[in-house]
């Protein structure tokens, strides 16, 4: 359940960051968090910084694309 939850924020906020970036000349930012040290969550094997780096540089093909 905690699972989907996650997914339908991400989903959310990539719609919402996709939208932002149809503005002509707008510069968008993304800070994926955590690393280094602070690894965020771990749960079932997967950690945070390693979910929210990838879905960073996915988003970052996306709006280069």
């Amino acid at each position: 359940m905690k699972s989907t939850r996650t997914g339908i924020k991400l989903a959310a906020v990539a719609t919402l960051l996709l939208a932002a970036a149809t503005t002509h000349g707008a510069k968008l930012c993304i800070d994926p968090g955590h690393g280094g040290s602070d690894p965020g969550a771990v749960g079932n094997g997967l950690r945070e910084c390693d979910m929210n780096l990838d879905m960073s540089l996915r988003a970052r093909d996306l709006f280069n694309a």
